[in-house]
């Protein structure tokens, strides 16, 4: 019973920080970036996702888009 008394404090102080740090963190700058991720089912590749991020006059720009790749395009087309 002692021990869940004192260890709410702690908790309470642990989600705080955690907070104010994402803050402090979040205030920078994001840095720009390109990724491209394969999407694959049962070692096969189904799709291919391309993700970017750039910063323009008017502030961030974030895109993404996905390809159908191989058999899940054939079946998407209705073949």
């Amino acid at each position: 019973m002692i021990e869940k008394i004192l260890f709410w404090p702690l908790r309470l102080l642990i989600i705080f920080a955690t907070l104010f740090t994402h803050n402090v963190f979040a205030a920078q700058d994001l840095p720009e970036f390109s990724a491209s991720y394969a999407i694959k089912k049962f070692g096969i590749k189904l799709a291919e996702a391309h993700y970017q991020l750039s910063y323009t006059d008017k502030g961030y720009k974030f895109t993404q888009n996905t390809k159908l790749h191989g058999v899940a395009s054939m079946f998407a087309s209705g073949v």
